[in-house]
């Protein structure tokens, strides 16, 4: 989901997506902040489905 070869992760009921360099900025004290991730919580059937993806 998201931009090309983008990057998906899974924690717990939480998915966050889109996860690339260009969604990303280094603010000034050098702390790398992102700007575009897609955060997305699941529950039920679509947490089952998604996490038998990622193992």
């Amino acid at each position: 989901m998201g931009h090309y070869k983008s990057y998906s992760y899974m924690r717990g009921h939480v998915g966050v997506f889109d996860v690339h360099p260009a969604n990303c900025v280094v603010a000034q004290n050098a702390v790398l902040v992102p700007i575009d991730f897609i955060l997305v919580e699941f529950e039920g059937d679509a947490l089952g489905a998604l996490w038998s993806r990622f193992v």
